[in-house]
């Protein structure tokens, strides 16, 4: 098996013993996203004064604005060619693991003595230089029983590398066909190993540790403050239409975590959490909070690094647009609100064509304007940049959604509340979620449910209202139509 390493920044020499790094590969439908995350975790790092080399082992299909970015923030970018998966006929393969196999080239950087290589979705809570002190390779059991390869620490070597190499290329048993599964069958033993504990005299150490859980906490299990988190009903909805954005319908299984939700690691440092959880809920995602709440926390990382200037005037704009928008209609509905609304009836009553029948068009007004307000919310999702902060987009979220809803108020002379209970339910339940007053995620579960249980019938009596405006509507129409005359009737048929 033939691979290429280079610096992209020809001419580098490390400026420390050490490094910290991390893999960017094309081909998913998430790239840029991934681009953002790296870019936020490497300046989490500089700003905890990490004494070592930030790197970026970047395929050479990665676009040359994104290194030339990256070398500006002061990343070192070394740049590979993607290895061949030999897993990618497997059952159940994933094709967004199609070159995490590169992680292995982190053994490949043998200017560096020990080498931490991470996922782009961890979070630094503070300084962890500690972990160069361990031995030839150390990784989490997040699981366990296999140890999860979001951050692990290795000491490079050659031989190492291509004996890897060689094991991909013989396509050796592999769970997953990505890097976690030729990793875990590497290293088999590793549960076997002592826990890392840093000599104080800042030493090396040799061998093989399991690393204190307390460097791969899980962010479902995660709070600072006592506040909740986990599976909350109307989340599920975002996030089919996040995969439904991003073109895959997969199944979602939702669980809900332990709801202890305070981490407290006694055997070893509270130092980096990680979101190994649904790829569509990472923290970078808008959507993700509040139903993981340490969104903000990443989200304020970014703020402090990289901020959000390619993202504010996309939305200034979106806003701009809703508020013009929701004027005008609001105008429009005042001003013609005393108008007699023949026209619409008459075109629906009118049109005599023979394969529809009664029953059709009672569906059709059954089922218009409750599709038309699910579409309000739909819409103004899918043009929001998937990497702004959570508040700004949830708040152009619930504008776009009001303006959009206001037009299908007016288009099908609907009662204005019962079609703006969804929104006041959505708007209703992200306070509750998002209130810091819970002492736990016990009493933020029952809080959210007994929410949902009281806006329940509202919601029934909102789409009971809005059907049953639309079948009187429907039948009116219809009725209009048994009454007309032939020759009015041929005349209609004409304009239909």
């Amino acid at each position: 098996m033939s691979v290429a390493l280079s610096a992209a920044d020809a001419g580098a020499a490390p400026r420390h013993s050490n490094a910290y790094a991390t893999m960017m590969y094309m081909g998913t439908p998430r790239d840029y996203e991934f681009f953002v995350a790296i870019r936020v975790m490497m300046q989490s790092l500089a700003r905890h004064k990490a004494d070592a080399d930030l790197i970026v082992i970047a395929s050479t299909t990665v676009p040359p604005r994104w290194i030339r970015t990256l070398n500006k923030e002061g990343v070192k970018v070394v740049s590979v060619t993607d290895i061949p998966n030999p897993y990618k006929g497997m059952d159940g393969f994933n094709d967004r693991f199609m070159f995490t196999l590169n992680k292995i080239y982190a053994w490949s950087l043998t200017d560096y003595e020990r080498v931490v290589m991470l996922d782009a979705d961890n979070m630094f809570l503070h300084n962890t230089d500690e972990l160069f002190q361990c031995g030839e390779f150390c990784a989490c059991f997040i699981n366990p029983c296999y140890f999860h390869t979001g951050l692990f620490v290795l000491k490079p070597s050659n031989e190492t590398f291509q004996d890897m190499l060689e094991v991909i290329k013989e396509g050796r048993e592999n769970n997953d066909g990505a890097d976690q599964g030729l990793l875990t069958a590497y290293f088999s033993d590793l549960l076997e190993r002592p826990l890392f504990t840093p000599p104080r005299n800042g030493s090396k150490l040799d061998g093989l540790y399991r690393l204190p859980l307390g460097y791969q906490m899980d962010a479902s299990y995660y709070c600072k403050s006592g506040c909740g988190g986990g599976f909350f009903f109307f989340s599920s909805f975002f996030v089919w239409c996040a995969r439904w954005r991003a073109g895959s319908f997969m199944y979602l299984s939702f669980t809900l975590p332990d709801l202890r939700l305070k981490w407290n690691v006694p055997c070893g440092p509270n130092s980096v959490i990680t979101f190994p959880s649904i790829p569509l809920l990472k923290p970078w995602y808008w959507w993700a909070w509040p139903v993981l709440p340490l969104g903000l926390s990443w989200h304020e990382q970014r703020r402090k690094s990289i901020g959000y200037g390619t993202e504010i005037p996309i939305l200034a704009a979106e806003s701009i647009f809703y508020l013009i928008t929701m004027t005008v209609s609001l105008v429009i509905r005042r001003r013609f609100s005393s108008s007699e609304k023949v026209p619409l009836k008459s075109c629906l009553g009118r049109c005599p064509c023979p394969d529809l029948t009664q029953f059709f068009y009672r569906l059709v007004a059954k089922l218009s304007p409750v599709v038309a307000i699910v579409m309000c919310f739909v819409l103004p999702f899918f043009v929001i940049p998937t990497t702004v902060h959570p508040v700004m987009g949830w708040s152009v979220l619930l504008l776009g959604s009001l303006s959009y809803l206001v037009i299908t108020a007016n288009v099908f002379q609907l009662p204005v509340f019962p079609t703006m209970t969804p929104w006041v339910g959505i708007a209703g339940v992200l306070v509750v979620m998002a209130l810091p007053v819970y002492v736990n995620g016990i009493v933020r579960s029952l809080a959210i449910g007994t929410y949902a249980f009281l806006a329940a019938p509202f919601l029934w009596w909102a789409l009971r209202v809005v059907a049953s405006r639309e079948v009187g509507f429907a039948r009116e129409a219809l009725m209009a139509y048994g009454r007309q005359e032939p020759q009015q009737s041929a005349e209609m048929m004409k304009l239909c």
